[in-house]
């Protein structure tokens, strides 16, 4: 099945209507100008929204790219210092790399639409759950740092 912002562009190329591309089957009839705008209006929509799409999907690569640039480059340096909010900074860099593959993984096989699609109240049991992992990684951290620093 083609993408369907690419419906209008087969139609005309091929001669035939849409609905006998969708059906998969030919029929001697002309396509009708009812069908053919309806037909571009769906075009033009779904390649709007592709753009949104593609331009979330490049700024969340780019973000978490830099950031795992960055991880890295802290991490090869190897900074040997008293000074823990570098590890900090490190670790953060790293995380958000990370992050951010792991949402692009999750947004590009659909899994972040099911989810936003679920009920209301598995949406907030999801949030309280994944607010609560990120609190207690947040504290460890913290506390791990506190400990580097005072030791």
């Amino acid at each position: 099945m083609p993408d369907i912002s690419l419906l209008v562009d087969i139609a005309e190329f091929f001669n035939v209507s849409i609905p006998e591309i969708i059906n998969g089957e030919r029929k001697s009839e002309i396509m009708e100008k009812e069908v053919k705008e309806v037909a571009e209006a769906m075009s033009n929509y779904a390649g709007a929204e592709k753009s949104v799409i593609l331009k979330r999907v490049k700024l969340i690569s780019i973000i978490g790219l830099i950031s795992l640039v960055i991880g890295l480059v802290m991490e090869a340096i190897n900074y040997d210092s008293m000074i823990p909010i570098y590890e900090c900074m490190k670790e953060t860099c790293l995380g958000f790399g990370v992050g951010a593959l792991a949402t692009m993984v999750l947004y590009t096989t659909g899994i972040l639409e099911k989810i936003k699609n679920r009920k209301s109240k598995q949406m907030k049991i999801v949030a309280i759950f994944c607010s609560g992992i990120i609190a207690i990684c947040i504290i460890v951290s913290l506390i791990l740092t506190i400990i580097e620093f005072l030791s």
